[in-house]
């Protein structure tokens, strides 16, 4: 039986067997419930230390302190026991360090401390399987699974790769739980495969929703801007249509409506924000402006949610006359900003949306897999046509994904924002109609600008 290093002419009760046992397990709370047998007044100093450095490993100090306080009033402890107190003390330390690596999904170095822990307290050429039996035992507390312990021993596993394979596997059981999500996408993120980061990226803000914090998007960020471009689908799946161009749509627009308040939600390059000669907002959580800006532009960086909830009565002291949705592109992100500007809208107001005719059914997916990808903005539509049949909504059939151009806003109706949580439970599984991707019932740039 593999034991831990000890004074050799020790004499050892069953009890002390026991706690040699369930310390090389990594079992602390089992060691602890021996405290229950132990009497104070008997000579049981070395169940005392295992017990004390038990007490540690479960961030129990005060039950550890009175322990160890037990062991330094008896008399007569001879140099080898002292040693063996400190390679014990040292194990717990390494086994904590063991924890937290694993915990952090850097396997690879957790096995190192492991087998640091254990080479200081055991004897015996069975090292490999014993470390393995902790770790499990570690892991399992954790509430990791105990296979993990298994395969991050394996020697050819690649440093890198063993992680995200591990936390892959937990993402099968459980798909929406984000922290398994943000550790997919920092692994990835990390080893430079920037296009897997940015799906894992969006899946998170999928799940997360309003409550995605900027420190997320800033990653996000990070990733578009060292992928540079989103990997290509099939010439059919990339396929663009549209009559004219939509930043000259949009120019034209602006110089019909002549507004003296535009608000813009998604900036990237500015150049849509650009065009607005009047006070101009833009709100992105991740701008990424490569042209000058003019007194006339504010930019904010943050969510959308963030600015409604927190600094849209400071910047919108008047009603903005023309809005330009695109944000996110999930249609429940381009609904919640819907229903945010109308709510500062007067009858004036024209919002327009952007991304509502993908040009294959690739493009409309949730989760993107191709370059030329608008999410599902497409069922904004029918919601709009559904439940807002008061509104007045223009399809334009432009170049490269499409535009809504919505008037006769009302701020007093609030039937989207009363069926937001049924709206996203209905119609997030429902796939994209052949309908949309031949752009029915659109009309063209000068049709409507005329």
């Amino acid at each position: 039986m593999l034991l831990p290093l000890m004074p050799q002419d020790t004499p050892e009760n069953e009890q002390l067997q026991l706690a040699k046992t369930l310390w090389v397990e990594g079992d602390w709370a089992a060691l602890i419930a021996l405290a229950n047998d132990i009497d104070d007044d008997a000579d049981n100093t070395q169940l005392k230390i295992y017990l004390a450095a038990a007490y540690a490993q479960l961030g129990d100090c005060a039950n550890a302190l009175a322990s160890w306080q037990l062991v330094e009033q008896r008399e007569g402890e001879d140099r080898v026991e002292r040693l063996w107190r400190y390679r014990l003390l040292l194990s717990g330390v390494h086994n904590s360090l063991a924890r937290a690596r694993a915990v952090n999904g850097e396997l690879q170095k957790g096995q190192e401390h492991w087998n640091t822990s254990l080479d200081l307290v055991i004897y015996g050429p069975q090292q490999r399987l014993v470390t393995q039996v902790r770790a499990k035992q570690q892991l399992k507390q954790l509430g990791l699974p105990e296979s993990w312990a298994v395969k991050s021993f394996e020697k050819d596993d690649i440093q890198h790769n063993v992680p995200y394979g591990l936390l892959a596997e937990l993402h099968e059981q459980c798909p929406n739980d984000p922290a398994i999500l943000i550790g997919l996408a920092e692994s990835v993120q990390r080893q430079g495969l920037f296009d897997e980061a940015i799906r894992h990226w969006q899946t998170l803000a999928s799940i997360l929703q309003e409550n995605m914090p900027q420190t997320y998007y800033d990653r996000l960020d990070e990733a578009y801007q060292n992928q540079k471009s989103f990997p290509q689908g099939t010439a059919e799946e990339e396929r663009l249509i549209g009559d004219g161009d939509k930043h000259e749509f949009l120019k034209r627009l602006h110089q019909k409506l002549k507004p003296n308040l535009y608000l813009e939600i998604g900036v990237q390059t500015g150049k849509s924000l650009l065009l607005a000669e009047c006070q101009a907002i833009g709100v992105d959580p991740m701008p990424r402006p490569n042209i000058k800006l003019q007194k006339n532009h504010t930019l904010l960086r943050m969510t959308s949610d963030e600015f409604f909830k927190n600094n849209a009565h400071h910047y919108l002291t008047k009603s903005p006359d023309l809005a330009f949705i695109d944000g996110m592109h999930l249609f429940e992100y381009a609904l919640r900003d819907f229903i945010n500007v109308e709510q500062f809208s007067s009858s004036n107001t024209v919002v327009v949306i952007d991304d509502v005719f993908p040009g294959h059914p690739a493009q409309a997916e949730r989760e993107r897999r191709t370059r030329a990808w608008t999410g599902d903005i497409w069922k904004l539509i029918e919601i709009f046509e559904k439940y807002r049949p008061d509104l007045s909504i223009a399809k334009i059939n432009i170049y490269p994904t499409g535009l809504l151009v919505i008037s006769n806003l009302d701020s007093s109706n609030k039937e989207l924002e009363y069926n937001y949580t049924e709206l996203v439970k209905l119609w997030s599984s429902k796939e994209l109609d052949a309908k949309w991707v031949m752009r029915a019932d659109t009309i063209g740039a000068e049709e409507f600008l005329n």
